[in-house]
């Protein structure tokens, strides 16, 4: 599976810079970011390094080795500042001296790739000011790019602009999760149905989706992939949770309940005996993660009807893991994956995915925005949840002109009564609504296709619009 062309386009356009520059990217392992430095590398003559988990000595060694395949043995220790070759200063003569000599060996574009940066940067506090100070200087046409897969250290410690990397004026890139329109790209294969059911299981995450069998339909490749024992991504989700957090089983039985429809705080706490102060202690960490968020209703005048404090699984796929397999599991023992799909997911997926759907609607829209095809200029989108009733999409402009919409996926058809339903909910957040956007994935009732013709500022919108 191809990467996004955006991406490398934006590494390959300081491939012509004129001075010295520094890349700083980062994202998590699932993402694409990987996949871009080694396509970007892979047309392009340079040092790559892929940094492993080490001691600060034990790094240098096969630092060292790697660079030694390609120039020989002649590189040469600096003398150290003190006694400690670790210390701050002794760590920037080090890689100061270290990368030079890499840099002596190269054609005249001298790029140095570093993937897994932060294995270093954690442990050798002179690593980034060297590389700072190499770019700064710009004495040879150099390009760095320092990948980092741990997006929560990243964040906390590194900034552009402080004393130690302000003067080499670093560009930093994050590797996101893909959005529903980059999913649809990479899979031209497959229709609109199915792109949404694919990216309502897998999410935007490129390690997953690289898995992808396009000959197959998507519940054949949750079924090989995901469902059987031995399936390339069967044991993903443990394994996510594990490599960044401790005390998985505590993880676990949260992230069990919410996806089992225990969304505030009061009702997990109900559900696993747990003391509220645990939970939100843990609750943080899913969250500095990207595994749960809060659910932020747009302010409206209807405050006192909203719901608040409400969380859900952020990772699509922790979503469907805890939902669909996680309880279930042991029933993997005693009937075949195909079985076990038609009797514990089949059966609630298409509730399941109204969230997905509704996060593919709320992405049109914001498409429909960029493209100016809204009748109004849309500032800010959400949604506003209610303790009676929900909006599913609310749009907002400056001037606070609204498009409202409501979202079915499971419907046969969208009737007139999802309409009232919605026209309540926005009575309840006391707003006024100026255009209803109605998204459905199988169509619509006769009398709502009537209504349209009579009322401009409703919009039926389904499968075929996107």
């Amino acid at each position: 599976m191809k990467v996004r062309k955006n991406d490398l386009k934006t590494l390959s356009n300081h491939i012509n810079a004129k001075h010295s520059q520094l890349v700083l990217a980062y994202g998590h392992k699932e993402s694409s970011l990987e996949a871009t430095i080694d396509e970007f590398f892979s047309e392009n003559t340079g040092f790559y390094y892929d940094a492993v988990q080490a001691s600060e000595g034990e790094q240098r060694i096969i630092l060292e080795k790697a660079y030694k395949e390609i120039v020989g043995d002649e590189f040469e220790l600096p003398e150290f500042a003190d006694k400690d070759p670790y210390s701050k200063q002794s760590s920037v003569d080090y890689f100061k001296a270290y990368i030079r000599d890499i840099f002596n060996c190269l054609p005249e574009k001298k790029i140095l790739v570093i993937n897994d940066a932060n294995y270093i940067a954690r442990k050798e506090k002179g690593f980034l000011p060297a590389i700072a100070e190499i770019v700064s200087e710009d004495l040879c046409n150099a390009l760095i790019i320092l990948a980092f897969s741990d997006v929560v250290w990243f964040e906390e410690n590194i900034d552009a602009n402080s004393a130690e990397l302000k003067a080499a004026k670093p560009e930093i890139i994050k590797y996101d999760e893909w959005r529903f329109v980059d999913v649809a790209q990479a899979f031209p294969e497959y229709p609109v149905d199915e792109l949404i059911r694919l990216y309502g299981i897998f999410g935007g995450y490129y390690s997953y989706l690289e898995k992808i069998d396009v000959n197959k339909s998507v519940r054949d490749n949750v079924i090989e992939l995901f469902v059987a024992p031995g399936g390339a991504l069967h044991d993903f989700p443990q394994l996510f949770l594990n490599r960044h957090l401790r005390e998985v089983a505590v993880y676990n039985s949260i992230l069990s309940r919410i996806a089992c429809g225990n969304h505030k705080l009061n009702d997990i706490f109900a559900a696993t005996g747990f003391s509220r102060a645990k939970i939100s202690v843990y609750m943080k960490n899913l969250a500095k993660f990207g595994v749960v968020e809060k659910v932020e209703s747009i302010a409206t005048g209807g405050w006192e009807n909203t719901k608040k404090g409400v969380y859900t699984i952020s990772n699509t796929f922790l979503h469907f893991y805890f939902k669909f397999i996680y309880t279930n599991i042991s029933q993997l023992k005693q009937i075949s994956p195909a079985e076990f799909y038609e009797k514990h997911i089949a059966p609630e997926f298409d509730s399941y995915m109204e969230h997905y759907f509704t996060k593919v609607c709320a992405e049109y829209i914001e498409l429909m925005n960029m493209l100016g095809q809204l009748p109004i200029k849309v500032k800010r989108i959400g949604t506003w949840v209610g303790k009676q009733g929900s909006i599913d999409i609310l749009a907002q402009s400056e001037d606070r002109q609204r498009i409202v919409a409501r979202c079915s996926w499971s419907k046969e058809l969208m009737t007139i009564d999802m309409l009232t339903s919605l026209i309540e909910a926005t009575n309840k957040a006391k707003i006024k609504s100026d255009y209803y956007y109605l998204f459905s994935a199988h169509g619509f009732s006769q009398e709502l296709i009537d209504g349209e013709k009579a009322q401009p500022k409703m919009r039926l919108i389904d499968l075929n619009d996107f």
